[in-house]
């Protein structure tokens, strides 16, 4: 019972509450998944850093879904221009929600310079020293930090 708890859980905050009902009203047994795989080397002493970072999980209801953003938060290439709007536009909003000023494009979802300076402010408000852009440190912190 515990584990089928857990399964539930983990789903509803990675796929939503809706995904959730409609699996348990079909019918669809929890399964218990294997734990993550260890990037250590065969004979090693435990995981790495990037191990650890792959275990984070969005729980943020704005940015659960996205798999672009759960990339970022587990390690994987920051925010650029590269992505598209509708991987933008949630860190746009939520930057917007916390409080930060994005007085010209707003939510457009375009990764541009006034996203880029928003993102530089959370980022330097909330401590966050290592790397740069809107990278695992900071995606964690804006999924803590944004309202749902």
């Amino acid at each position: 019972m515990a584990t089928r708890i857990a399964v539930i859980s983990r789903l509803g905050r990675t796929a939503g509450n809706a995904a959730t009902a409609q699996l348990l009203r079909a019918g669809v047994p929890a399964v218990q998944r294997e734990p993550p795989e260890s990037n250590a080397a065969p004979g090693g002493t435990g995981g790495d850093a990037t191990a650890a970072a792959a275990e984070y999980m969005l729980t943020n209801a704005r940015f659960t879904g996205q798999p672009r953003l759960q990339q970022i938060a587990s390690g994987g290439a920051p925010l650029s221009n590269k992505d598209k709007k509708d991987v933008v536009k949630p860190v746009q909003t939520a930057l917007l929600d916390v409080g930060y000023s994005l007085l010209r494009y707003k939510d457009d979802g375009d990764y541009g310079p006034e996203t880029r300076g928003a993102i530089e402010q959370f980022r330097a408000d909330s401590t966050i020293t290592d790397g740069e852009g809107f990278n695992a440190s900071a995606m964690k912190a804006l999924d803590k930090r944004a309202p749902a």
